[in-house]
């Protein structure tokens, strides 16, 4: 299986968003996914270990599950979405 990276928090932080601000969201992200059963046991251990500035999240990360939402729903939700204001995970609760 082909490894995809879903994202990276280095690509925001090049793209010039606070780094606070990324913290708080890749940690909302992966207590999202974990909430949501989408981390494997790999992935579990990330969460586990915390949100730095070398988080990426990858397929290696997920359930079967959590690889098919993220490829449906995620750039069309970073789209959406604005990493400087107040985070909303609205928009992929209601893909479930």
């Amino acid at each position: 299986m082909e490894l995809t990276v879903f994202d990276k928090f280095a690509w925001h932080l090049d793209a010039g968003i606070d780094e606070h601000k990324l913290k708080d969201y890749f940690q909302r992200l992966m207590c999202f996914l974990k909430n949501h059963l989408l981390l494997n046991a790999y992935g579990l251990e990330i969460f586990d270990l915390g949100v730095d500035s070398s988080l990426s999240i990858t397929s290696k990360m997920l359930t079967n599950e959590g690889n098919f939402f993220l490829s449906a729903w995620y750039d069309k939700y970073l789209e959406s979405v604005d990493l400087n204001k107040d985070i909303d995970f609205s928009f992929l609760e209601g893909k479930f």
